[in-house]
């Protein structure tokens, strides 16, 4: 499963953080994606979340 960028810093260093049974998604900032049931619903929110305005992600 590949994660896009971080739309803060660009960095590429994504990755998916476990607490307990809910599962999230931390980049390089610290910037969070939502807590999710599941690794891949984690990253697939983190895919999903809403561009920042200089970023062009088609």
């Amino acid at each position: 499963m590949n994660e896009e960028p971080c739309p803060f810093c660009t960095g590429t260093d994504v990755r998916p953080y476990v607490t307990g049974e809910a599962r999230g998604v931390i980049d390089a900032t610290t910037a969070s994606g939502a807590v999710c049931i599941g690794e891949l619903n984690a990253v697939r929110s983190w895919n999903r979340r809403p561009a920042t305005p200089d970023q062009d992600w088609d």
